[in-house]
């Protein structure tokens, strides 16, 4: 069974409707598939983040630094 990545918005997951395959360039074989965004979900990301900015903005820069760096090494 292959892994469904979800879109991930306003801290939730969500898998859409519509997914495409991610295919290894080493096998050629599918080894997850991404969720697409559709304009209503690329809307509703636009919402969050516009919520999220006034709060975001009022953090120190030290803070943002700790907390650019974490997603840096999750990633």
């Amino acid at each position: 069974m292959v892994h469904t990545i979800p879109l991930l918005i306003n801290g939730e997951e969500k898998i859409s409707s519509t997914t495409f395959p991610v295919d290894s360039p080493l096998s050629h074989t599918t080894i997850w598939s991404c969720s697409s965004a559709s304009s209503a979900d690329a809307e509703a990301a636009i919402a969050a983040a516009s919520a999220a900015f006034p709060a975001w903005s009022k953090t120190k820069p030290v803070e943002r630094r700790k907390i650019l760096l974490k997603a840096a090494d999750l990633f």
